[in-house]
């Protein structure tokens, strides 16, 4: 099955985006026509997924965000709001262990 989606003035983010499933969906994402908020540890790896999206006259912004920090997520979820003006998606990527796994404070 051969499926074409259209995001189109959407906003999407992707965790774990520097490498792998994570570049993939954002490049994926981007491709749909999305604008793509990228969030990864790895600087490095958000620069060469971000060349590639912009190679393909795509729209994103790289944000270096350590998910297992709530303050970074929060900081990048505003961040990519004050950019695009939306968020309509969210792919979560990225893996890690937190202690701390909800705002209610559940321990893992």
């Amino acid at each position: 099955m051969n499926t074409t989606y259209d995001f189109t003035g959407r906003t999407a983010l992707v965790t774990g985006a520097a490498s792998g499933i994570g570049r993939a969906t954002a490049l994926a994402f981007a491709r749909a026509g999305a604008h793509v908020a990228l969030f990864d540890r790895s600087q490095d790896g958000l620069r060469e997924t971000a060349n590639l999206i912009d190679a393909d006259s795509g729209t994103c912004l790289t944000l270096h965000c350590d998910v297992t920090r709530e303050q970074d997520v929060q900081t990048a979820v505003d961040q990519t709001v004050d950019r695009f003006g939306r968020l309509d998606a969210a792919f979560n990527n990225s893996g890690g262990r937190s202690t701390c796994l909800t705002r209610q404070g559940w321990s893992g």
